[in-house]
């Protein structure tokens, strides 16, 4: 017997370790796992090609909501797992200055929210996910939206003593200079208005430039 023969023998002989009555011609999990992403994929499909053209039936014209209804609670929807925990989260949005707040009144609300509440475009932004559905931490934000300004409305106690600073956002106001500060630009604002003076001003330039050069060539 040959070096082949006992190669081949040994390979025969080889426990794979697959037990009885178990299939080893089958896929992969992971293959079983895109070939469902696939079949998902293919479902998809299918219903844009079939329920599309009859979603035209449904539509309705958009009609923005009144001005009382600025309250904008935002949520992300993941198509094919209904059971992920970033459904569950919900944001609010809203514009503070139409909470009807002045005064002594926003300054608390102010106060109260932190840093939740952005200055430049003024909008107060809150989120909750700490609730089993979206229903659920939507609920909540409403209340404690409703507990905020209640709690604003208070007079016992205004926190006077406590500074209004956004500083922790990065906002910066930006300084307003007085133009009687800027001379350079009444000046050019006086030459556009009057361009015939810049005219007058630049030929001026040009007489005491050639009678320095006429000076200087007599002096030589």
């Amino acid at each position: 017997m040959n070096e082949l023969d006992e190669i081949e023998g040994l390979r025969d002989d080889v426990d794979y370790g697959f037990e009885e009555g178990v299939d080893d011609s089958d896929f992969h999990t992971y293959a079983h796992l895109l070939a469902n992403s696939i079949n998902d994929v293919k479902k998809y499909l299918r219903q844009m090609h079939v329920e599309f053209p009859t979603l035209a039936q449904h539509a309705s014209p958009f009609n923005p909501p009144p001005e009382n209804k600025f309250l904008r609670f935002e949520r992300s929807v993941t198509i094919g797992d209904k059971h992920l925990s970033d459904d569950r989260k919900v944001l609010l949005r809203l514009q503070v200055s139409k909470l009807g707040l002045k005064g002594a009144e926003l300054r608390k609300f102010l106060l109260l929210v932190g840093d939740r509440y952005n200055p430049e475009i003024d909008e107060l932004k809150m989120s909750e996910n700490r609730e089993s559905s979206s229903l659920l931490n939507k609920k909540v934000l409403a209340d404690t939206l409703i507990a905020l300004i209640t709690e604003a409305k208070k007079t016992d106690d205004q926190f006077a003593d406590m500074p209004l600073d956004f500083s922790s956002r990065g906002y910066k106001p930006a300084p307003k200079f007085p133009t009687e500060w800027l001379p350079k630009l009444k000046k050019k604002r006086q030459v556009k208005a009057n361009p015939k003076a810049k005219k007058k001003h630049g030929s001026n330039k040009k007489t005491k430039s050639k009678k320095k050069r006429a000076t200087k060539k007599i002096s030589s």
